[in-house]
């Protein structure tokens, strides 16, 4: 049985609305809840094997969000940058606010793109 995408990203979509409250209650876990003084440690670092997780969860956060926005085609649309993009843009995001995790650099990510248009 073959399943539409819109209909799995509509139930990814849900799903985490429906874990909303557990977010926001401090139950982050994965590269998401990685602190951004970890997350500098890994960009700064020669070893681009320590970048892979956290430029690849990044883009697959914005990659997530830009198709829930297409399925629901409301929103403004959101641009995904290539993987070497993403490495000053994050560092510069963590640099400002080191106590953030990256799940909060990517939100703040999406609202500057979505200002620069």
């Amino acid at each position: 049985m073959k399943v539409p995408i819109s209909l799995l990203v509509t139930l990814a979509a849900g799903s985490t609305l429906v874990n909303a409250p557990a977010f926001s209650q401090g139950a982050r876990s994965g590269a998401g809840a990685m602190r951004c003084t970890v997350v500098i440690g890994r960009l700064s670092s020669q070893d681009s094997t320590q970048h892979m997780p956290v430029l690849s969860w990044v883009q697959g956060y914005l990659s997530g969000v830009a198709a829930a926005r297409s399925a629901g085609s409301t929103a403004s649309p959101v641009e995904v940058p290539e993987y070497d993009a993403l490495q000053p843009r994050i560092l510069t995001l963590c640099k400002a606010d080191p106590t953030s995790d990256l799940n909060h650099v990517a939100d703040r990510f999406l609202l500057l793109a979505s200002r620069e248009r």
